[in-house]
């Protein structure tokens, strides 16, 4: 057991207990109540994103850190 039910049968008498009449809590909510929020909120559109092809992108970078010097990171 978790240190979250430590306490939890001190509400309860002994025989209850033994006896198997406490039940567990039950989990966060009832299943009916699953995906309600998800499935109410309208559908937003991303927006494209796309990056360079390979090539350019490293070409664009080699320029960048070779050629011109730049640290990533920090600035100027």
């Amino acid at each position: 057991m978790s240190a979250n039910w430590i306490g939890f049968y001190d509400n309860f008498s002994e025989s209850q207990v033994r006896q198997g009449e406490i039940t567990m809590p039950g989990s966060h909510g009832s299943l009916t109540k699953a995906g309600k929020v998800r499935e109410s909120t309208p559908k937003v559109k991303g927006r494209e994103r796309h990056s360079p092809i390979p090539r350019v992108r490293n070409k664009r970078n080699f320029h960048k850190r070779v050629i011109q010097g730049q640290v990533i990171g920090v600035r100027k």
